[in-house]
């Protein structure tokens, strides 16, 4: 007799450890849109330095919590605000499109029409020589994958492939192992378009192994998003209180 699909995942999320990543920070792609020069305006040189005491304090109260959203909180909070921000993704298709940031290009699949397909290009922070902080970004070709929420069966071919083929690009090119690869996925991510990260970390892969045991896997998962106080989701959450202790999971991960 098979168990209900919401049972198998209760049970893989107590053990098995999930590849996304939660900590707030910077995607390095959007570094691509930095590139805008910054003019000063002098009538801004005769305005009274901020006190540097105050600066600090108002960053600190920034503070980040960790949002564990099931998958009813991602239908009916995450994805509502998502589609109402009306999240600009042109940058993302210029650099698929290789109208821009095409320095950065380590490979390029032979056919963008194939749902296998991808971009693969250097992290602008990384300068391409220390191994040690060797970072690379796989983008999909496929519109309309907007994070780890849209993934399941149809998507395993390209996850496969990004895998796969990053592993054999970076070797040929940089010399490191798929063994001393760190290949993930970040939730929430910084720009809802599919891409994946390789570092130079070792770390076990478990996304594609999840979806092969449970089809829906990261349709019905709980998953941790760690946001600022400041962020617009935050307060969507905050809004529906979710963000109280009485809301909150405290889960036990295997590292």
């Amino acid at each position: 007799m098979s168990l209900p699909a919401d049972t198998i995942v209760k049970e893989l999320n107590e053990t098995v450890r999930l590849t996304p990543k939660v900590e707030p920070q910077d995607d390095p792609v959007e570094d691509f849109q930095d590139d805008i020069a910054m003019e000063t305006d002098e009538s801004l040189q005769d305005v009274p330095q901020c006190n540097t005491q105050r600066i600090t304090t108002q960053s600190d109260q920034d503070l980040c919590h960790i949002i564990e959203e099931l998958s009813e909180m991602y239908l009916h909070i995450t994805l509502p605000y998502l589609e109402r921000a009306n999240l600009n993704l042109q940058w993302v298709y210029k650099i698929l499109s290789r109208e821009e940031g095409c320095e950065r290009v380590v490979y390029e699949f032979p056919n963008k029409d194939d749902k296998k397909g991808f971009l693969l290009i250097r992290d602008s922070k990384w300068d391409g020589i220390n191994l040690d902080r060797l970072h690379l970004i796989a983008i999909a070709y496929t519109p309309g994958i907007m994070s780890l929420r849209d993934l399941g069966v149809k998507h395993l071919g390209l996850l496969q492939n990004i895998s796969s083929t990053g592993k054999d690009v970076i070797m040929k090119k940089y010399n490191v192992v798929g063994t001393r690869l760190r290949i993930f996925l970040q939730y929430a991510p910084s720009f809802y378009h599919l891409h994946v990260h390789f570092t130079a970390m070792n770390d076990d892969i478990c996304i594609i192994q999840n979806i092969q045991m449970v089809p829906t896997y990261y349709q019905v998962a709980r998953l941790s998003i760690c946001l600022k106080e400041s962020d617009e989701l935050f307060k969507e959450f905050e809004a529906q209180g979710r963000c109280s202790n009485k809301n909150s999971a405290f889960l036990l991960t295997v590292v």
